[in-house]
């Protein structure tokens, strides 16, 4: 038998406290995610649409609380992920389909169930390139799940209460969800949320000044952040594709 074979007396124990806490809040995210399914069961679209908005807030928690306190660990990845498919995954697609997809009915359903399918292969490519140290980049490739899904709980959030989009709804709906789906398997870049480094108190600032908006008026700004972050990522990639156009251009004239 080698020396220190055993934890000293309480690492084991603080150890397992340190797991314990991002895991509780993985947990919370797989709560409000079933209480999305739950509320778009009964027709409570506007609990759903903000039980998703919970289950992104435990999301973000989950991993900054693991980073902070270097307890990050394979099974909190793996449950992370499966958290992030009930929460981002079935939960948007179901309130999706309960508020206006079933008005298509084959096709309505087909709709929320190919947005499951291209939630879990977004969730899966995502560990994939996580598990490869050589894949490590300062952006995402595809639409985030929980960008995909706070765009959808925030339309059905501004739609409930502004009434807006009238009998459009459902086919705004149907088109915003196969786009989606496509985003989320797609290669455009979408910008990291978290980061490492310190953050400026700029950052610090305009984080609160956001925070008092959505308090204020939550289904308006809510709406407007999901179709920023969504539109942000189309627009880089047109950029950078307009600019590798030109320079394949500019190539093919001097030769």
């Amino acid at each position: 038998m080698t020396e220190h074979s055993h934890d000293e007396p309480g690492e084991g124990q603080r150890r397992r406290g340190v797991l314990l806490l991002p895991n509780l809040l993985t947990t919370c995210n797989i709560m409000a995610g079933f209480y999305c399914l739950i509320s778009a069961y009964h027709g409570r679209f506007e609990h759903a649409g903000f039980a998703i908005v919970v289950a992104g807030v435990f999301d973000i928690l989950d991993g900054r609380v693991a980073r902070a306190l270097g307890g990050g660990s394979r099974f909190g990845v793996e449950y992370d992920s499966l958290a992030d498919l009930v929460s981002f995954g079935l939960a948007p697609a179901f309130l999706m389909y309960s508020w206006a997809l079933e008005a298509f009915g084959r096709v309505g359903w087909v709709a929320a169930c190919l947005y499951v399918i291209c939630a879990s292969l977004r969730l899966a490519r995502y560990n994939v390139q996580q598990a490869d140290p050589n894949t490590k980049a300062l952006t995402f490739t595809g639409l985030p799940s929980p960008g995909a899904a706070g765009l959808i709980c925030s339309t059905v959030l501004f739609e409930e209460r502004y009434h807006l989009l009238a009998g459009a709804a459902p086919a705004i709906a149907l088109a915003m969800v196969f786009c989606l789906s496509f985003l989320l398997v797609s290669t455009v870049p979408y910008g990291r949320g978290a980061s490492t480094e310190p953050h400026p108190f700029r950052n610090l600032v305009s984080g609160v000044l956001i925070l008092v908006a959505v308090a204020a008026e939550p289904h308006l700004v809510l709406f407007i952040i999901g179709v920023t972050y969504t539109s942000i990522g189309l627009v880089r990639w047109g950029w950078s594709w307009k600019q590798s156009w030109r320079v394949a251009g500019g190539s093919m004239g001097k030769g």
